[in-house]
């Protein structure tokens, strides 16, 4: 591999970890914390049963497509704090007062789902990939055009030759 490609791949490393850092503590902390932190279980109780519909136009404005997204609200006590939290379900049916076990973030009990309604059907990094690759290519020309101005200014040449001069 060439000086060049070394100089943007290492450009592109670093606007890919530091776009990747910034998504996770930034973006999808609740998510990151709940996938990878300590979790426990405890009893909850619904509070509500709804549904929302969702419509999804297609490009040629004449068909609609419905989707029905079902959800729950729910309430749980973990050291004498009273919870309130959502989530989706799917093909489980729910009632008012009925009980889930609930799985909360020790570190952060208000961070939780209910056992069982999975979020997500994929890794927390295969699902988040994509958004931070496009980001990272962005601020890779970024930096790039930074480090551009920036060698051709005059300052940066005096900097260098006077680190160089002993």
């Amino acid at each position: 591999m060439d000086s060049n490609k070394k100089f943007y791949f290492a450009i592109f490393f670093t606007s890919f970890l530091i776009t990747w850092l910034l998504y996770i503590y930034w973006l999808d902390k609740d998510d990151f914390d709940y996938e990878f932190r300590e979790k426990l279980k405890t009893t909850g109780i619904i509070i509500d049963v709804y549904s929302e519909a969702i419509e999804h136009e297609f490009n040629d404005h004449t068909q609609v497509k419905q989707n029905i997204v079902n959800y729950i609200d729910y309430s749980y006590v973990v050291d004498k704090i009273k919870y309130i939290n959502n989530d989706k379900f799917y093909n489980t049916k729910y009632s008012v007062l009925g009980q889930v076990e609930v799985e909360y973030v020790k570190c952060n009990p208000s961070n939780s789902k209910v056992v069982g309604s999975s979020k997500y059907s994929y890794n927390f990094f295969i699902r988040n990939i994509i958004p931070v690759l496009i980001i990272s290519i962005f601020g890779m020309f970024g930096i790039l055009l930074i480090l551009d101005f920036f060698t051709k200014s005059n300052r940066v040449n005096e900097l260098l030759d006077f680190i160089k001069t002993p």
